[in-house]
């Protein structure tokens, strides 16, 4: 008798979201103490449904460019996104 097998839950489970961030914003590194901007966004798909991926790039004040998982900018990561 052939098992059941399951490719994993049917619904997606919602988790909650992450704010997207838009080219031009400031952000401040609380740990370095250094200030930056987003310069630039980029989404990436991993299936038709699923939410997408947002990776930022960021030019720091002394001008290093550096690139950023959403999941950096969320607030257990020691950086902030000033208003």
């Amino acid at each position: 008798m052939p098992r059941n097998r399951s490719n994993g839950p049917r619904h997606p489970r919602k988790q909650t979201q992450i704010p997207v961030f838009d080219p031009g914003q400031r952000l401040h590194d609380l740990h370095g103490g250094r200030g930056g901007q987003i310069v630039d966004v980029a989404r990436q798909y991993s299936h038709p449904n699923a939410d997408p991926v947002h990776n930022y790039l960021v030019r720091w004040e002394d001008g290093h460019v550096e690139a950023l998982n959403e999941r950096a900018l969320t607030s257990n990561w020691g950086l902030e996104i000033e208003d």
